[in-house]
C-alpha cells in the first residue's frame, strides 16, 4: 500500500508509525522524519505541488489542510487553493480529506450529525462547506470532519478549565489521537466507506459536568456520528476519562 500524505504532521507521523506496512511519502514544511517507510518531501503545497514521481501509484492521498492564521485567505489557501490541482496530478488515486467541525458552528443547544444541514455562521466557515462541496463531486473521495483534537501532549479540555478561558456553558466535542488513527486505517482497509464521517466521541458531555463554573444551556452543538458511534471501537469513549 502507497500513501501521499500532503499536510504531513502529527496524525500523520504517528500513522506512519504504527503502519509500517505501508509506503508513504510525506509533503511537509520542514524537518524531515526518520521513519523508515516514510519519504519526505520538503515544500509548503500552498504555493503549489512539487513533482511527484509515479504518482499513479499511490493507492490513498490524505489531505491535511495546514492554516497559517484566522483570516479568511488563510482558510482559502490551506482549504480550497490546491483542490483541481490534487485531482489533476492524482486522479486515479482514492482520497481522504481532512475537515473540521467548525461547519456546525452556527448551531446552538442541539445535537447534529453527517445528516444536518449545514449554517455557516462566518466566512471561514463558507470556505470550509465549499471545500466539502467540491470534494463531494468525486466518488473516490470521502471527508473526515475532525473534532477538537486531543493528543498525550495537549488537551485543550483541561486548559480550558484551568485557565478558565470561558464560563459560558459547551458541549465538549473532542477525539483522541489514537481513535483519529484507527478511524483513518478503517477507512483505508474500505471498513467505514461513507463519504462524510464526523469524528468525534460517541457520549456527550458538557464542560458543566466538569466544573460547576460553566453555567447554562449550552451555546454550541453536540456533535454525534452516524457512520462511526459504537463506543467499543474507542479507545476514549469521553472526556472525563482523560481530565
Amino acid at each position: 500500500m502507497k500513501i501521499l500524505i500532503i499536510g504531513y504532521g502529527e496524525i500523520a507521523n504517528n500513522f506512519a508509525r504504527l503502519n509500517q506496512n505501508y509506503k508513504f511519502t510525506g509533503l511537509r514544511r520542514t524537518d524531515a522524519t526518520d521513519l523508515p517507510n516514510v519519504d519526505t518531501i520538503i515544500c509548503d503545497y500552498i504555493k503549489g505541488l512539487p513533482k511527484i514521481e509515479n504518482q499513479s501509484s499511490y493507492d490513498w492521498v490524505i489531505f491535511f489542510p495546514k492554516i497559517s492564521g484566522s483570516n479568511p485567505k488563510s482558510y482559502e489557501d490551506a482549504y480550497t487553493s490546491r483542490l483541481s490541482e490534487i485531482e489533476k496530478k492524482l486522479p486515479t488515486s482514492k482520497k481522504i480529506f481532512i475537515s473540521s467541525t467548525r461547519v456546525y458552528l452556527n448551531h446552538q443547544n442541539e445535537i447534529v450529525d453527517e445528516n444536518e444541514t449545514l449554517k455557516s455562521s462566518d466566512q471561514q466557515g463558507n470556505i470550509i462547506q465549499r471545500y466539502e462541496q467540491i470534494i463531494l463531486k468525486n466518488d473516490n473521495n470521502q471527508i473526515l470532519r475532525l473534532s477538537g483534537l486531543i493528543t498525550n501532549k495537549s488537551n485543550f479540555v483541561n486548559k480550558v478549565i484551568k485557565e478558565k478561558l470561558f464560563t459560558s456553558n459547551k458541549y465538549i466535542n473532542a477525539i483522541h489521537i489514537d481513535d483519529v488513527l484507527k478511524m483513518l486505517k478503517d477507512m483505508i482497509e474500505k471498513k467505514l466507506t461513507a463519504k462524510i464521517i464526523n469524528a468525534v466521541m460517541p457520549s456527550i458531555s458538557m464542560y458543566s459536568e466538569l466544573d460547576t463554573g460553566f453555567k447554562g444551556s449550552p451555546v454550541n452543538a453536540a456533535i454525534k456520528s452516524i457512520h462511526y458511534n459504537d463506543a467499543r471501537q474507542f479507545k476514549i469513549k469521553t472526556v472525563k476519562e482523560i481530565v
